[in-house]
């Protein structure tokens, strides 16, 4: 593969790849854009066996899928709370919803929180759907799955987050 094709047939789906990474990387789009440019630079040297490949856009999406999840499991989870900058993260987070934002801000709050308590599998799929704009195939060839199993985690994740959504709205 030259420049040429692979300019024509891996840079269009930059796109979704970004849209994964920051679904993945908890909406931190600095290192989203880091991993999806990680995974093209991949790309091109591993561009002689991407002739073989049935779907260039769910392959580079696993790609990028990849990445973000090492980018993840190499992450150090602890703060330092002495610090000042993180001091004053806490201190900003603890503003109320009411001053920090407008009701529609507090629902996508809500919804991020909510999606946070589906299984992980549910997450995935729900935010590859959402943020990367793939379609059921897209997701399965993606994730190695069968179209059926993205459908049905896709439904159940709709249908929970619906529920755990009126039941939080609900409450006095």
């Amino acid at each position: 593969m030259d420049s040429n094709e692979f300019k024509q047939q891996v840079i269009p789906h930059y796109r979704a790849m970004y849209g994964v990474a920051v679904a993945m990387l908890g909406g931190d789009s600095q290192r989203a854009e880091d991993a999806v440019q990680d995974t093209m630079l991949r790309l091109w040297d591993h561009r002689g066996q991407l002739a073989t490949v049935s779907s260039l856009k769910a392959y580079a999406i696993r790609a990028v899928r990849n990445r973000c999840l090492e980018l993840i499991r190499s992450a150090t989870p602890e703060a330092d709370v002495d610090d000042p900058a993180t001091r004053t993260a806490v201190d900003a987070a603890s503003v109320s919803p009411q001053q920090a934002a407008t009701e529609a801000s507090d629902q996508l709050e809500l919804a991020s929180r909510l999606i946070s308590r589906l299984p992980e599998s549910q997450q995935e799929i729900l935010r590859m759907r959402a943020f990367a704009d793939l379609d059921n195939e897209e997701i399965a060839q993606t994730l190695g799955i069968n179209n059926a199993t993205v459908r049905q985690q896709l439904s159940r994740a709709r249908k929970t987050l619906r529920q755990l959504m009126g039941s939080h709205l609900r409450r006095p």
